[in-house]
């Protein structure tokens, strides 16, 4: 019998750092791995200064140099502000979900952030490289709850079978329900948001304040309702609704992912625990709070 980690996103990845010393194996996946963070372009990916992710840090021994200030604007019907409006996250849940509460659902909350960008630290390159011996690259075909078994399929196509002590699943709620066997469907938790790229051109709010970033737009004349910096002129744009043209540029529809508007906030399912945000259906689950789970695990 062993200890799976299931799901090769960046919440599997810090699990099975944080947890080889326990006899934890990570199942990754036969693709890409490291979820979102895998060749995105999505702009910085922030990992947080605190005491937990001060502990992952330190096993991968990223320096001081790699750390700085993130800056963040908020902008709303009377202009572009570094201020936090009042009643902030209650204007961007309006925009982002639909009037839909959830849980600390603004990423920032504040004019700037203290942290690392984990795609240019190269957070997912150490992370394997750190843990290569404690990770199986498969893909799960099915979990029997009953047996605490599961059987995944290797890279050389060849079906293995394994019984579990303990499990840990990272990747979505519906998908490890469909692996177990059974019938969890997650209507009204999730719905569609919108990514486009935009160029910089005239004179606009992005053009003027390039130093920022993040915006929130908390307006409302837009479905736009956070921007990231791309590179030296360009942004992501994240939006509720479909757009195509876009103030004095022209913004590129990119992907569609989806996003919590209800939440379950669950840490168990038939006996395996769950980690991360879309595994827990918990909206407040940032990157910070896995390294603190598995450090009670």
């Amino acid at each position: 019998m062993g200890k799976y980690i299931i799901g090769g996103g960046i919440t599997g990845l810090i699990a099975i750092e944080m947890l080889k010393h326990k006899g934890y194996t990570l199942i990754a996946g036969r693709g890409n791995i490291g979820g979102q963070l895998s060749g995105s372009q999505m702009g910085p990916r922030i990992l947080k200064i605190d005491r937990y992710s001060a502990t992952l840090i330190g096993r991968l021994g990223i320096n001081e140099s790699e750390m700085r200030y993130f800056r963040v604007g908020y902008l709303t019907d009377g202009g572009l502000s570094r201020s936090v409006p009042e009643f902030a996250n209650e204007m961007y849940n309006a925009k982002a979900r639909g009037g839909v509460s959830v849980s600390e659902s603004m990423s920032a909350g504040s004019n700037e952030i203290f942290g690392v960008d984990m795609l240019k630290a190269n957070l997912v390159q150490k992370l394997i490289k750190n843990n290569s011996k404690h990770i199986i690259f498969a893909d799960v075909e099915s979990i029997n709850i009953n047996q605490h078994s599961l059987g995944y399929i290797l890279r050389n196509g060849q079906m293995v079978f394994d019984e579990y002590e303990d499990l840990i699943s990272t990747i979505n709620l519906q998908e490890l329900a469909a692996l177990c066997g059974c019938g969890f469907f997650l209507d009204n938790m999730l719905r569609d948001v919108h990514f486009y790229k935009y160029l910089e051109r005239g004179n606009d709010v992005f053009t003027a304040n390039l130093d920022l970033d993040y915006i929130y737009d908390l307006s409302s004349d837009s479905a736009v309702y956070r921007m990231t910096k791309v590179g030296k002129q360009g942004r992501i744009l994240e939006s509720s609704q479909p757009i195509k043209v876009l103030w004095n540029g022209k913004a590129d529809r990119w992907c569609t992912k989806t996003q919590i508007v209800n939440e379950l906030k669950m840490t168990g399912f038939c006996g395996i625990r769950l980690l991360g945000r879309y595994a827990q259906l918990d909206h407040s689950v940032k990157t910070n709070n896995i390294v603190e789970r598995c450090l009670n695990i």
